[in-house]
């Protein structure tokens, strides 16, 4: 059981990472509907945002486990709420940054998203979770 638990939550994470990017997207377009003309960071940047993702797991089930070792049921509990709050995270910090872009959507207009521009939400929500989180995992050690 121990050896699939990272595959696990890696495979979690991958999904995720994967159809995230979409409803970051959807959020920050207030649900309009457009037309892509960039289809390479439309087949990319999803691809990019769920090995981010992969990523950022890794890393923190290297570092985690370098803190301390937890039995399987901790193990589980442990990475579970570390998933749940990368994605509140996440969810937390798309909701904050773009009110302005969402009040300026009233009517039909031309707009252009730049993916890389929510880079930054992602980088932030993993840094913001995995510092909390090492926190966390040595009190519980």
């Amino acid at each position: 059981m121990r050896l699939l638990l990272p595959f696990f939550f890696g495979t979690l994470y991958l999904i995720t990472g994967y159809l995230s990017l979409q409803e970051v997207l959807e959020y920050a377009s207030s649900g309009h509907s457009g037309v892509i003309t960039d289809m390479r960071s439309y087949l990319v940047a999803p691809l990019l945002c769920a090995l981010l993702w992969l990523l950022v797991y890794l890393v923190a089930w290297w570092g985690f486990r370098k803190i301390a070792t937890l039995s399987v049921a901790k193990e589980t509990t442990f990475q579970s709420l570390f998933f749940l709050a990368n994605i509140l995270c996440l969810a937390g910090l798309t909701v904050l940054s773009v009110p302005g872009q969402k009040a300026a959507l009233n009517d039909v207009q031309l707009m252009q998203v730049d993916v890389t521009d929510f880079a930054w939400i992602y980088l932030l929500a993993a840094a913001i979770t995995l510092v909390f989180f090492a926190l966390i995992r040595r009190k519980w050690a």
